[in-house]
This record gives C-alpha cells, sequence and structure tokens, in this order.
C-alpha cells in the first residue's frame, strides 16, 4: 500500500468511525427512550456507543503502525473490519427493537 492510499485509508476510517457512533448514539438512544430492555441489552448498547467506533481508530492506528514498520500485513482488507463490527451492531439492534416493550404511559387529566 502507498503512502497516499494510507492516508485516504486514514481519513476515511475517521470519517467511518465518526458516522458510526452518530449512528450508534441515535439509534441506542432511540430504541432505549420510552422503551423497557433487559439489562443486557442496555448493557451492549452502553458498550457499542464506544467499542463500534473504536474499531475504526482501532484500524486507522494498526495499519499507521504496520506501515511505519514495513509489515507485509498492510492490507486494504483492513478497511473491512469496522464494518463487520457495524453489521454484527445493526444485527443486534434489529433483534433489540423486535424484542422490546413499551412503558405504559398515563395519561394527563384533560388530554386524550
Amino acid at each position: 500500500m502507498s503512502l497516499i492510499g494510507l492516508l485516504v485509508s486514514l481519513f476515511l476510517q475517521c470519517c467511518l468511525g465518526t458516522w458510526l457512533f452518530m449512528v450508534v448514539a441515535f439509534s441506542a438512544g432511540g430504541l432505549g427512550n420510552g422503551r423497557t430492555l433487559p439489562t443486557w441489552q442496555t448493557r451492549v448498547l452502553d458498550l457499542s456507543l464506544l467499542a463500534v467506533p473504536a474499531s475504526s481508530a482501532v484500524v486507522a492506528l494498526g495499519m499507521l503502525a504496520l506501515y511505519l514498520v514495513g509489515s507485509p500485513w498492510l492490507s486494504w482488507w483492513w478497511n473491512a473490519l469496522p464494518v463487520g463490527v457495524g453489521l454484527v451492531y445493526f444485527l443486534f439492534f434489529g433483534y433489540a427493537s423486535r424484542s422490546r416493550t413499551n412503558r405504559h404511559v398515563a395519561s394527563s387529566p384533560g388530554r386524550d
């Protein structure tokens, strides 16, 4: 991989990490707001808020380190790792959104 390819890859990993953070933050917040989830699902959503975007940072730093030491393991396939982590999150989000239960919200007097 050339230096230009590495720089483009690092930039795209930063963009992907930011996008994954926003997707996880809004989707987990929307799922947890007004719904009762089991404790383990809440913990997985909380962990996903940091772990899913961190996969992009780990890959970016790993690719930079591999480039600096001249390792033969430097490849474009490293860029697929955060995409796979994001897909696993989306599968979990789909499962959690189907298994949720709504909280009963009492109506206030005078409103129907």
